[in-house]
């Protein structure tokens, strides 16, 4: 998940320009991205999982396009309007471009089945 690179930049910006109680916020607003990326990351890993029957890939991959789409929201409504705050215009607005592509997969993959032959390379589009 691209989230990666908006944690570091998340972390980059307390350093620089938070005061401490501010600063001990944000970092828990880093510690609850970090849990979201390794709670789908988890789900992923037991998707993969050789002996994962269809109708628990199917469960696992609903509950992944769910914890995408929250991470995703709280990213969008929480995360990039503080950054635009302290950075203005330099906030890159491809992060919306690419949450904006995410969504459109998530869509796809939402409406399809994991019989589809599609499906498993969608899913790891997302994860990646």
């Amino acid at each position: 998940m691209g989230g990666d690179v908006i944690t570091h930049a998340v972390q980059g910006l307390i350093s620089a320009v938070t005061p401490v109680s501010i600063s001990s916020l944000s970092k828990d607003i880093v510690l609850l991205i970090r849990e979201d990326h390794d709670r789908v990351r988890s789900l992923y890993e037991q998707y993969k999982m050789p002996g994962t029957t269809a109708m628990q890939k199917r469960q696992l991959a609903w509950n992944i396009i769910r914890e995408v789409s929250l991470h995703s929201t709280k990213e969008e409504e929480v995360v990039y309007p503080a950054l635009r705050d302290v950075l203005g215009d330099l906030t890159p607005d491809h992060l919306l471009a690419e949450h904006q592509e995410l969504k459109e997969l998530l869509s796809l993959l939402d409406s399809s089945d994991v019989s589809d032959p599609n499906f498993d390379g969608r899913l790891q589009d997302i994860m990646e």
